[in-house]
């Protein structure tokens, strides 16, 4: 088997499985996850998955008393790097 023929099987097995995981991905339902489960997820303490609620960066919806957030939501905050801005990058985008 020749490098590029080596290469091409290397890179269609990765592109499956990339695919394999997006469609199972698409195809999970989307979850209401409590702050513990959030926080587990975004490895973050509970108490961040709250304040990022407080400030409007997740959208928290309540069942009765508890509190919990869309997985989706959560995901696209991780994905989107909103999660990681400093107090001091929060007071500056909020109050100039």
């Amino acid at each position: 088997m020749s490098i590029e023929a080596g290469l091409r099987a290397l890179i269609a097995e990765v592109v499956r499985e990339e695919v394999a995981r997006a469609l199972a991905a698409r195809d999970r339902p989307d979850d209401y996850l409590s702050p513990r489960a959030a926080g587990a997820l975004a490895k973050v303490a509970p108490a961040t998955v709250r304040r990022w609620i407080r400030e409007g960066r997740i959208a928290g919806h309540r069942a009765g008393s508890r509190l919990r957030v869309l997985r989706s939501d959560l995901e696209q905050l991780l994905r989107s790097g909103g999660a990681e801005l400093s107090p001091e990058a929060l007071a500056a985008r909020d109050f100039g």
